[in-house]
């Protein structure tokens, strides 16, 4: 089922959270209830270093932007309770230790790496960059929304390095 909002806000207005509902269940993870109905849906915090409580964009199956949430508070206790499992549950990363290789071919680019937990092998778009989150920090989210972090580029090791470079 695809959601959507279909009116734009305009400049300074607020959403109303008393037509949007967000809950939690094992099983299909954040749900939310916009205009009546209930679909699957991820949380993506748009700062989540500086603010990971604030400016939540919330998003369907297909990455579109359902409602931007500025503050928790908000939300009614049930919805802020649902999107707080699911910011737990987006927050996980791998954190890369060594770069293997990285290769682009198509529209593909195939990463192999070293994490803290173990050997992995992810792939992102040609046109999905690192983000350079601060100095030697860089971020990077897969086709499949995992989330990887270099802690530091001066202590990562492996030939992919140079090629990550290139890329930042």
């Amino acid at each position: 089922m695809t959601l959507s909002m279909t009116e734009k806000p305009t400049k300074g207005s607020k959403t109303n959270f008393k037509d949007i509902l967000f809950k939690w269940s094992e099983a299909q993870g954040l749900e939310v209830k916009v205009k009546g109905q209930w679909g699957r849906a991820r949380v993506r915090p748009c700062f989540p270093h500086l603010s990971p409580m604030e400016y939540l964009s919330i998003v369907d199956i297909e990455s579109k932007e359902l409602v931007l949430v500025e503050r928790m508070s908000d939300l009614d206790k049930c919805s802020s309770e649902a999107l707080n499992r699911a910011l737990e549950e987006s927050k996980f990363m791998f954190k890369i230790i060594e770069i293997l290789e990285i290769k682009d071919s198509f529209d593909l680019r195939t990463w192999r790496v070293k994490t803290t937990s173990g050997p992995r092998q992810f792939f992102t778009k040609l046109s999905d960059w690192p983000v350079v989150l601060s100095d030697n920090v860089i971020y990077i989210r897969d086709l499949y929304e995992d989330q990887y972090v270099i802690d530091d580029l001066n202590k990562v090791i492996g030939d992919g390095v140079k090629m990550l470079k290139a890329l930042i």
